[in-house]
């Protein structure tokens, strides 16, 4: 499964109606991938939302998601 920056913002925020089919999925994909642009992307509209606690939630949530790229 490819990884866009909404997966990681819809997660976070947990607003979005689809929040558990979105982690329903990811937990049901055994590699997905992000670029390292999308990536960066994701901390960009996190932290600016949300502060620098973002990075360390994304980072968690990266590494709890196979280990994506880091930005």
């Amino acid at each position: 499964m490819i990884l866009d920056s909404s997966v990681f913002v819809a997660l976070i925020q947990g607003k979005a109606a689809d929040t558990e089919q979105i982690a329903a999925a990811l937990t049901g994909d055994r590699s997905p991938v992000m670029s390292t642009a999308n990536a960066a992307e994701c901390l960009i509209v996190l932290t600016s939302r949300h502060g620098f606690t973002a990075r360390t939630v994304f980072d968690h949530l990266r590494f709890e998601i196979n280990r994506l790229p880091a930005p």
